[in-house]
Protein backbone atom coordinates (compact mmCIF):
# COMPACT_ATOMS: atom_id res chain seq x y z
CA UNK A 1 0.00 0.00 0.00
CA UNK A 2 1.32 3.41 -0.92
CA UNK A 3 1.61 5.73 2.05
CA UNK A 4 1.27 9.51 2.03
CA UNK A 5 5.02 10.15 1.63
CA UNK A 6 5.49 7.56 -1.11
CA UNK A 7 2.58 9.10 -2.99
CA UNK A 8 4.20 12.55 -2.90
CA UNK A 9 7.63 11.18 -3.77
CA UNK A 10 6.20 9.47 -6.85
CA UNK A 11 4.46 12.71 -7.90
CA UNK A 12 7.75 14.63 -7.57
CA UNK A 13 9.47 11.98 -9.68
CA UNK A 14 6.92 12.46 -12.44
CA UNK A 15 7.25 16.25 -12.20
CA UNK A 16 11.03 16.01 -12.52
CA UNK A 17 10.75 13.70 -15.51
CA UNK A 18 8.30 16.01 -17.29
CA UNK A 19 10.45 19.07 -16.58
CA UNK A 20 13.59 17.41 -17.94
CA UNK A 21 11.88 16.08 -21.10
CA UNK A 22 10.26 19.50 -21.63
CA UNK A 23 13.71 21.10 -21.72
CA UNK A 24 14.92 18.55 -24.26
CA UNK A 25 12.03 19.00 -26.70
CA UNK A 26 11.41 22.74 -26.28
CA UNK A 27 13.59 23.51 -29.32
CA UNK A 28 11.19 21.42 -31.43
CA UNK A 29 8.26 23.60 -30.40
CA UNK A 30 6.83 20.97 -28.05
CA UNK A 31 5.38 22.21 -24.76
CA UNK A 32 4.21 20.26 -21.73
CA UNK A 33 1.37 21.04 -19.36
CA UNK A 34 1.29 19.04 -16.14
CA UNK A 35 -2.15 19.14 -14.48
CA UNK A 36 -2.39 18.24 -10.79
CA UNK A 37 -5.94 19.01 -9.66
CA UNK A 38 -5.72 17.69 -6.09
CA UNK A 39 -8.25 15.70 -4.07
CA UNK A 40 -11.49 14.97 -5.89
CA UNK A 41 -14.84 13.76 -4.53
CA UNK A 42 -15.20 10.19 -5.80
CA UNK A 43 -16.03 6.80 -4.27
CA UNK A 44 -12.35 5.79 -4.40
CA UNK A 45 -11.73 6.13 -0.64
CA UNK A 46 -14.60 3.83 0.25
CA UNK A 47 -12.81 0.88 -1.32
CA UNK A 48 -9.44 1.42 0.35
CA UNK A 49 -8.04 -1.35 2.51
CA UNK A 50 -6.21 0.27 5.41
CA UNK A 51 -3.92 -1.80 7.63
CA UNK A 52 -3.74 -1.15 11.35
CA UNK A 53 -1.88 2.08 12.18
CA UNK A 54 1.77 1.75 13.22
CA UNK A 55 2.83 3.29 16.53
CA UNK A 56 5.88 4.83 14.81
CA UNK A 57 3.57 7.11 12.82
CA UNK A 58 1.41 8.20 15.78
CA UNK A 59 2.64 11.82 15.90
CA UNK A 60 3.06 12.47 12.19
CA UNK A 61 1.09 14.23 9.45
CA UNK A 62 0.32 10.78 8.04
CA UNK A 63 -1.49 9.82 11.25
CA UNK A 64 -3.38 13.12 11.26
CA UNK A 65 -4.52 12.59 7.68
CA UNK A 66 -5.55 9.01 8.46
CA UNK A 67 -7.56 10.14 11.48
CA UNK A 68 -9.32 12.90 9.52
CA UNK A 69 -10.16 10.44 6.75
CA UNK A 70 -11.53 7.86 9.19
CA UNK A 71 -13.56 10.43 11.16
CA UNK A 72 -14.94 12.02 8.02
CA UNK A 73 -13.59 15.43 9.03
CA UNK A 74 -11.43 15.75 5.91
CA UNK A 75 -13.85 17.32 3.48
CA UNK A 76 -12.83 16.84 -0.12
CA UNK A 77 -14.28 19.72 -2.11
CA UNK A 78 -12.90 18.90 -5.57
CA UNK A 79 -15.73 18.40 -8.07
CA UNK A 80 -14.69 15.77 -10.64
CA UNK A 81 -16.93 17.16 -13.41
CA UNK A 82 -15.66 20.73 -13.01
CA UNK A 83 -12.06 19.45 -12.95
CA UNK A 84 -12.59 17.45 -16.13
CA UNK A 85 -14.08 20.49 -17.86
CA UNK A 86 -11.14 22.67 -16.76
CA UNK A 87 -8.56 20.17 -18.04
CA UNK A 88 -10.14 19.82 -21.49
Amino acid sequence: MLNFHQHHASKWGIEGFVESVAQEVRTFGIDFVLVEPGPTRTGFGGALVRPAPLAEYADTPTAQLRQAFEEGSWVIKGDPLRMADAVE
